[in-house]
């Protein structure tokens, strides 16, 4: 890759671009990201009369693009980036339909939604990444998937239940990934601690890495990247019609080639970080890379990785569909 240090340099993916040399590269890269927006004129959803999701859903299209993102790399790669809209429409084709907006979607904003009801959310009120992150978990684990997801409460990720929750999925010999979710908050006022801004930066280009959800009622990111003191990231607050059939255009609908941008200092502390792990050894190198950003930067990591061997005496069936009890950002690790 090319340098030129006329123009900044910009992380995405874990992948730093030279600008304005590395121009093309880093759009390529941006569109491998599936971008999921506001949609109107679909079916109401459940017995609620909401057609559309403008002004309360950019949190539940986060999540979307935040388990997208994680088929993306699990079947793809975390380094491919299609450099053509015909091989980009092909690939995407293949999950995209999951996310369509029809109640039938296993992750449509209708299954998302009425899944927020028994966390107690109502239809059309805003979800926080904690309530997310319960409701992705609890979706794709009801599915027959490759993919499986972890929720890390409290701030803590327990590296030996995560462990045994992957290898018990690999033991039947076929391929399977674990999406590991961390919910946080990282400061107790409405932007989050500087303290913890070092970290922040660091975990983003973790090899694990998808990106981090997180945002306040109707400002809700999915942060990707970052550029000097800011960070990058995917926008869902634009209103496109509702996709529901297979065509070019819809494909395209969820395409972006420009990420948005905001400083570090304003993000709210309320966030969600997710990391794909395909083998329990990639799980311990998260752990291990956790730890030492936690240590660099005195202690102030986004989360604790403890190893805690009681888990044996849990079912794994347990650990594949609890869910907490509703509760929403409040919850979150308090760090001051």
């Amino acid at each position: 890759m090319s340098h030129n240090t006329t123009g900044p340099l910009v992380t995405v993916n874990g992948h730093k671009f030279q600008l304005p040399a590395d121009e093309q590269a880093l759009e390529h890269a941006v569109r491998s990201f599936p971008w999921m927006t506001y949609r109107n004129h679909f079916a109401q959803i459940a017995d609620s009369y909401y057609n559309t999701d403008a002004g309360w859903g950019c949190m539940l299209r986060c999540g979307q693009m935040l388990l997208a993102r994680a088929m993306t790399v699990q079947h793809l790669g975390k380094n491919w980036a299609p450099t053509s809209r015909k091989q980009r429409h092909q690939e995407m084709a293949r999950f995209l339909p999951l996310f369509f907006d029809t109640p039938a979607a296993p992750f449509s904003i209708h299954r998302i939604a009425e899944r927020g009801e028994a966390l107690g959310k109502t239809i059309g009120q805003w979800f926080g990444p904690n309530t997310v992150a319960q409701v992705l978990k609890n979706l794709v684990n009801s599915q027959r998937s490759s993919l499986i997801v972890h929720c890390a409460m409290d701030g803590v990720l327990n590296r030996t239940e995560a462990s045994t929750q992957l290898a018990a999925a690999l033991s039947d010999g076929k391929k399977h990934s674990l999406l590991v979710l961390v919910p946080i908050r990282l400061g107790l006022n409405q932007s989050i601690n500087p303290v913890y801004i070092p970290a922040l930066k660091a975990t983003l280009e973790l090899p694990q890495c998808l990106g981090i959800i997180g945002g306040k009622p109707n400002a809700a990111h999915f942060f990707v990247g970052t550029v000097n003191e800011n960070v990058l990231y995917l926008d869902p607050h634009v209103v496109q019609d509702a996709a529901m059939e297979l065509t070019p255009d819809t494909v395209e609908s969820f395409s972006v080639a420009v990420l948005s941008k905001m400083a570090i200092s304003d993000v709210d502390p309320s966030m969600c970080a997710a990391y794909l792990c395909s083998s329990v050894a990639e799980l311990e190198d998260l752990g291990k890379r956790s730890k030492q950003i936690t240590s660099q930067f005195r202690g102030y990591g986004l989360f604790d990785v403890i190893e805690d061997s009681r888990i044996n005496s849990l079912s794994l069936d347990s650990m594949a569909v609890d869910s907490d009890d509703g509760s929403d950002e409040d919850d979150f690790d308090m760090c001051n």
